[in-house]
């Protein structure tokens, strides 16, 4: 338990128990990221600020794979704003990695990609299939046979 008893307004609100706070409180006479930093730190108002969006895997070359992808989207819109790059004429679905990155990254998923937004390319949905068994074959040196490339496409 605490010794943090909320700040109650004259309108009748709950505030965080921390006088300098003013969030609504939540947890224990405290605001979330007060009670966060208890049960963390032990300390609600511990100096070691609590993980935040500036924490996260999406800033600079540390981007995760989802991360990559919002990151092109939001540089170039979203790919189904685009023709398809291959030269179809059919409007593109999704952003495929080139796989021409000498930095290039794999996800726990074993997917490449890349944190800068310039190796991506808009493409169809079965272009970007086919494109993506073209890239493993290349990868692996690995021939792949028509019902894998089916599988893929499926």
């Amino acid at each position: 338990m605490n010794d943090y008893s909320p700040i109650i307004t004259a309108d009748g609100r709950k505030l965080c128990g921390i006088e300098s706070c003013g969030r609504p409180h939540r947890v224990r006479g405290l605001c979330l990221a007060h009670g966060q930093r208890v049960r963390v730190h032990g300390d609600p108002q511990a100096d070691k600020p609590l993980r935040s969006h500036s924490s996260r895997p999406w800033k600079g070359a540390e981007v995760s794979y989802i991360g990559a992808h919002n990151r092109v989207t939001r540089k170039h819109g979203k790919a189904v704003e685009w023709k398809c790059s291959c030269g179809c004429d059919r409007q593109a679905a999704d952003w495929a990695y080139l796989g021409t990155d000498p930095s290039a990254k794999v996800d726990e998923s074993r997917r490449l990609y890349s944190a800068d937004p310039e190796q991506y390319a808009p493409l169809a949905k079965s272009c970007h299939r086919k494109f993506d068994a073209w890239q493993a074959q290349r990868r692996t040196g690995l021939l792949l046979g028509a019902a894998i490339i089916e599988a893929v496409a499926a």
